[in-house]
């Protein structure tokens, strides 16, 4: 008797324009904000009649929806934001409930923060976004043959931080060491959204609005910067609140 099995068509986008996929096609999830590059992706893996693209969606969510849901996967590409903390939950995730399945990254720009955060978390290579298509399936092929990718400066990257943290990490534990209760409170408040004024922050803490000068003052010291734009900037950046 012929056999019937085929492959379920892709989850998120609908179907790709495509013929009947064989069984031994490499399964993959593309996890992509931007709808273009999301089909761009998809595309480019289908047309080498390697990949079969069963997964396309925009967000981490989406892709957990449609593993539980018992989607055959046997590679992810993923989209990571070098200071979004989603992505490395995303990563952290797949590894604890899916460890054996192998997780490209990508992110623009592919900063030496986002090399280190995303090795870490389990991604077995990273890229950046504006990828060309050679290095993109070269990265596929030895993830497949030999488990990890690695370009020359994610190589240099890690080389450079055996400790496993990037210079802003390391930055922000030295911070955290030295920053008082009452100056992470200021710092805090004047991340939040509303951007509290020196008048509004001194009534929420029960301080004199003298004392939150001069604790902004310790805190331009301590960040290195001298305006309050550039230390909610630096706080965002290393971590301590979120934009």
């Amino acid at each position: 008797m012929a056999r019937t099995n085929r492959l379920p068509p892709p989850v998120g986008d609908g179907p790709m324009e495509k013929g009947p996929t064989e069984e031994a096609l490499v399964s993959v999830a593309v996890v992509e904000p931007l709808p273009c590059m999301r089909l761009g992706i998809a595309q480019m893996l289908e047309n080498t009649g390697l990949y079969r693209v069963v997964v396309r969606v925009a967000d981490g969510d989406a892709l957990l929806a449609a593993l539980v849901s018992g989607i055959k996967v046997d590679m992810v590409l993923m989209d990571v934001r070098p200071t979004d903390a989603d992505g490395c939950d995303l990563l952290n995730l797949l590894r604890e409930r899916w460890p054996t399945l192998p997780v490209l990254a990508y992110g623009l720009p592919a900063d030496d923060g986002a090399v280190v955060r995303s090795y870490r978390h389990g991604a077995r290579a990273m890229l950046p976004k504006d990828m060309d298509e050679p290095l993109l399936l070269l990265a596929l092929d030895v993830m497949q043959r030999a488990g990890v990718f690695h370009t020359a400066h994610t190589q240099r990257v890690l080389l450079e931080n055996p400790d496993g943290l990037c210079a802003d990490e390391r930055r922000k534990q030295k911070l955290e060491a030295q920053l008082t209760k009452r100056q992470l409170e200021v710092l805090l408040l004047m991340c939040r959204d509303d951007r509290p004024s020196t008048a509004q922050m001194a009534r929420e803490l029960r301080i004199k609005p003298r004392t939150v000068e001069s604790h902004v003052e310790e805190l331009f010291e301590l960040f290195g910067v001298n305006k309050r734009p550039l230390l909610i900037s630096a706080a965002i950046r290393l971590g301590f609140a979120k934009g």
